[in-house]
């Protein structure tokens, strides 16, 4: 690794604000952030299982295949083959841990993949969720997303995509103020503009049309998805791996609109989903990244349905 890579990676990787913040001042525009995304180096990952039936698999990134997280996934999903995705470390990628995790379980010839983040804390009883899934229709559902439940209460998974208007500085100000304080709100303005974060996914707080215009409605899987074993053989790779854990989902629904199906099944999760790679200002600001990248791919590609 080149001397300025391995500085621009302690930065972004820092638990400083202030560093994070000072590694995004290396890049003019979004085509040098991605570019620096697509160059960094991956950390090593290692596969362990716990032994089950295998017409459903069972895919779990985690940092540790024999911690707290990890056994209880090993609980949940008793009875199920599971294939742990090892991986930690700075250079830890969500994206190439699961499309790892489901290539190599797909050697199992399962009719349906379950990838799942190892913070989940319950699901129905593993025979309903395992009934459930088989009785799915693969001939019309390329992904399936649960209804989950956060705090007792339903999560619909329903987010919006939207794009800035001319007062959208105003809501990027206020982000600013939250995450970086008063003395950051021109930097992070600057940054947006700079990066061209036109667009912006979130819950029903981003929708405002005073800020934003042009929603667009659609499904987000977040730390539970079930993936139909034919639709993983028609993909090289299930997951964009230039994304830097984060937005790889948004990314993965936009360009599978159809296809997709909301299934009346229940899964609780630790909190709001992520909680094993941390939440809070430090991951807000290396999401930044992500964003950026996501934004690329829709002016780009547009490979959504035209808001």
């Amino acid at each position: 690794m080149s001397e300025k890579l391995d500085e621009l990676n302690k930065l972004f990787t820092s638990k400083n604000p202030e560093d994070v913040m000072r590694f995004y001042d290396h890049f003019d525009n979004a085509e040098q952030l991605i570019s620096w995304m697509k160059d960094r180096p991956s950390a090593p990952m290692r596969i362990f299982e716990q032994k089950g039936k295998k017409d459903i698999v069972v895919v779990i990134p985690t940092a540790n295949h024999n911690g707290k997280l990890a056994n209880n996934c090993k609980k949940i999903f008793k009875g199920l083959q599971i294939v742990f995705v090892e991986s930690n470390g700075p250079f830890f990628n969500y994206a190439r841990s699961c499309n790892l995790g489901l290539k190599y379980a797909s050697n199992y010839k399962p009719k349906w993949l379950v990838l799942s983040n190892d913070d989940i804390q319950k699901t129905e009883k593993i025979s309903v969720v395992r009934s459930k899934i088989l009785a799915l229709d693969p001939n019309k559902v390329k992904l399936a997303v649960p209804v989950q439940v956060v705090n007792n209460s339903i999560q619909r998974n329903e987010v919006y995509l939207v794009k800035s208007n001319k007062l959208s500085f105003i809501y990027y100000s206020l982000l600013s103020l939250k995450y970086l304080g008063i003395m950051r709100v021109f930097f992070f303005c600057r940054l947006s503009k700079r990066l061209k974060l036109n667009y912006l996914v979130g819950g029903k707080h981003n929708s405002n049309r005073f800020f934003f215009k042009k929603v667009f409605k659609f499904i987000l899987p977040s730390y539970f998805i079930i993936i139909n074993s034919d639709f993983l053989k028609m993909k090289n790779l299930v997951f964009d791996e230039t994304f830097v854990n984060g937005e790889e989902d948004t990314d993965l629904v936009l360009r599978n609109l159809s296809g997709i199906y909301k299934m009346d099944l229940t899964v609780t999760n630790v909190g709001n989903g992520g909680n094993s790679l941390g939440v809070g200002k430090i991951r807000n600001l290396r999401n930044i990244s992500n964003r950026t990248y996501l934004n690329y791919k829709i002016f780009s590609k547009n490979y959504f349905i035209k808001v």
